[in-house]
């Protein structure tokens, strides 16, 4: 016990020893949770409202969305003694859902409530996340190849970096061919003036 209630004192902060007078560390952890938890009404009605209003951010996983909603359930059991059912933890779950989950959500209303468990919603939204994350690789590459596709410019604005003008790049200029043309006579003619010499 002297153990245990030396570790709790080494990890608290200075003002916090005046809660920590008891030789039994079972009654200073409940002094501790006495001082700094919340707990009446108005905290169980605001950590029900937001256990039940809290939504998935877009870049959260499925993993910790899931993780949050057991998370608030706790806090909810710990503060007002009662029991989260999984009918409220699944309503919490599902409500904070993004649309793209609602073909889901309307299988688990349609589901029979005997067959409708905490665990089994839990396994399929994991599933689900997992389905929609290989459709929306799909569909991101998709999106990549129209983008690349847009990225060329129209041949119209196209500029010749030969003769400066538009409609045709430097390997199709017919100015750029005329002066190859003429290199190449120029030079045949100095080749052969110079064999004869």
């Amino acid at each position: 016990m002297a153990e245990a209630r030396a570790e709790m004192i080494l990890r608290v902060d200075d003002g916090q020893l005046s809660h920590m007078q008891s030789k039994d560390p079972l009654e200073i952890w409940t002094d501790l949770r006495n001082v700094h938890r919340a707990h009446g009404f108005a905290t169980s009605l605001a950590l029900r409202r937001k256990f039940l209003t809290a939504k998935k951010t877009d870049d959260q996983s499925m993993q910790s969305w899931i993780g949050q909603i057991r998370s608030q359930a706790f806090t909810i059991e710990e503060v007002t003694g009662t029991k989260v059912s999984d009918q409220d933890k699944i309503l919490a779950l599902t409500m904070g859902l993004p649309p793209s989950y609602d073909p889901v959500i309307i299988n688990f209303d349609a589901a029979p409530p005997d067959s409708l468990t905490f665990n089994g919603v839990v396994a399929r939204l994991l599933n689900e996340e997992t389905r929609q994350g290989s459709s929306s690789g799909i569909k991101m590459e998709r999106e990549v190849v129209l983008m690349m596709k847009k990225q060329v410019p129209n041949r119209a604005d196209m500029i010749c970096h030969f003769c400066d003008q538009k409609s045709h790049y430097k390997s199709e200029c017919r100015e750029k061919e005329k002066w190859e043309r003429s290199k190449n006579e120029r030079e045949s003619a100095n080749t052969a003036v110079e064999f004869l010499f």
